[in-house]
């Protein structure tokens, strides 16, 4: 458990004091992957169940990854008749969507000179403070791809095994990419800083290690307890999403992987307290 600690290799955290006040929390942030881009995605709950269970939560901001409003309307409309602040990215930025109590400012869609990157920033004040927030759906093994196209073609399921290799390898250089591309954003930068979404990777690998070389903290590690699964699909377990933070005006109070079936990614919120540093 020690080694676990250190390396935060396994997503099993033990933290005595799991929930601090949170009544001294002056930002809630909910993230989750609800895997609702196309129309043939397939997932549990009426729009009306889901919309419901993300107001449920009362978040400060909500952060979603694989939604299309322009499908899935009634979730949208539903969202923004409880948050006066939102912003819709088009298919080309992996649907990524946010809605907030809080005026949004300075948002950009992170972009290369080849691409769109599938990440956005956006700055918030809270308490005084202007905290650059990300909301960020990085690149996907898309082990499940190959998966059903596989199933679907009727053919044995270790034929899909190169493809499968090919598309992990391609999936990690991009992320490293990607994963610099984000940095090179905040470099210079002494700003508080969220990082959150769906990073499509797991504690300790080489996107986590980055980041938490460059002063991020992992809002689970603080606090969480217990298992911190957040991909539940194909009967596979993993902690792809994440809520990092950075900054010395920015203090965890508690988070928790929510129990929901709506979506193969379970939803994560975080209650944090932001202070001025003078």
């Amino acid at each position: 458990m020690a080694v676990n600690w250190q390396m935060e290799a396994f997503p099993f955290s033990f933290n005595i004091k799991s929930d601090r006040d949170a009544n001294k929390s002056n930002i809630k942030i909910l993230t989750c992957n609800l895997n609702r881009a196309y129309t043939t995605s397939e997932n549990n709950g009426t729009e009306q169940e889901v919309a419901d269970f993300i107001r449920k939560q009362e978040a400060d901001v909500v952060l979603l990854q694989e939604f299309n409003p322009l499908i899935y309307k009634q979730i949208d409309d539903i969202l923004r008749n409880s948050y006066p602040y939102g912003i819709d990215d088009d298919e080309g930025n992996r649907f990524k969507s946010v809605y907030s109590r809080y005026v949004i400012k300075e948002y950009k869609q992170l972009t290369t000179e080849k691409e769109v990157l599938p990440v956005c920033s956006m700055e918030v004040c809270v308490n005084g403070v202007n905290i650059l927030v990300f909301n960020c759906h990085l690149k996907s093994n898309e082990f499940s791809t190959v998966y059903r196209a596989v199933k679907n073609s009727h053919k044995n399921l270790l034929s899909g095994v190169p493809k499968s290799i090919s598309s992990i390898m391609r999936g990690y250089k991009t992320r490293q990419y990607q994963t610099r591309m984000i940095l090179n954003e905040i470099v210079n930068s002494e700003q508080p800083v969220f990082l959150c979404g769906d990073l499509n990777d797991v504690c300790g690998s080489r996107v986590l290690r980055s980041f938490k070389k460059a002063g991020f903290k992992d809002a689970w590690w603080q606090l969480g307890n217990g298992l911190g699964f957040t991909y539940w699909g194909m009967n596979m377990r993993f902690r792809l999403d994440h809520i990092l933070y950075r900054g010395k005006s920015i203090s965890p109070n508690s988070i928790k992987v929510l129990n929901s079936n709506f979506s193969d990614h379970r939803p994560m919120v975080a209650t944090f307290c932001v202070k001025k540093c003078f």
